[in-house]
């Protein structure tokens, strides 16, 4: 068996040794790209919109005792499948609990929730808390400023 011809000079043999070394190189970096891609930034989205679905028209003043509606959603961007709930909290207290929501990566849940203030006066903070399962430390939270007057013609 005769060996290929690889030039006739010890340069040109040496470049081509360093050419297939390249070569070989580019290829198995390529293919460890693409068996192992690098994972961008883990989050989840979570956000309240008005009952329409907009971030426009918050509840701003309810009547004590009267529902109020939002739209909450949760994306799941964890690139694994996530367990949320959600808490609704009035001066700390929960008032409403919304789950568990099993969401695989990248689903989308989005619902209406109503909620009711028990507690008069202005400015009052809603939380809106979500926790990933088996954690007791909110992951994310919002809230609104709502005041909460006796009757619906106190309503301004």
């Amino acid at each position: 068996m005769k060996l290929p011809d690889w030039g006739k000079s010890f340069s040109e043999r040496i470049l081509s040794v360093a050419l297939v070394a390249a070569i070989l190189g580019a290829a198995g970096t390529l293919g460890y790209v693409v068996a192992f891609p690098k994972q961008g930034e883990k989050f989840t989205e979570f956000y309240v919109l008005d009952e329409a679905g907009k971030m426009d028209h918050y509840p701003q003043t309810l009547a004590l005792g009267v529902a109020g509606n939002v739209v909450l959603g949760v994306v799941n961007h964890e690139y694994q499948e996530v367990t949320y709930r959600i808490e609704i909290r009035e001066l700390g207290a929960t008032i409403k609990e919304v789950g568990p929501l099993p969401l695989l990566d990248e689903q989308k849940w989005e619902q209406k929730v109503g909620f009711t203030l028990e507690t008069l006066g202005d400015n009052q903070s809603v939380e809106f808390l979500l926790f990933r399962s088996g954690n007791d430390t909110p992951y994310r939270s919002l809230h609104l400023w709502i005041n909460v007057v006796n009757d619906i013609g106190d309503i301004r």
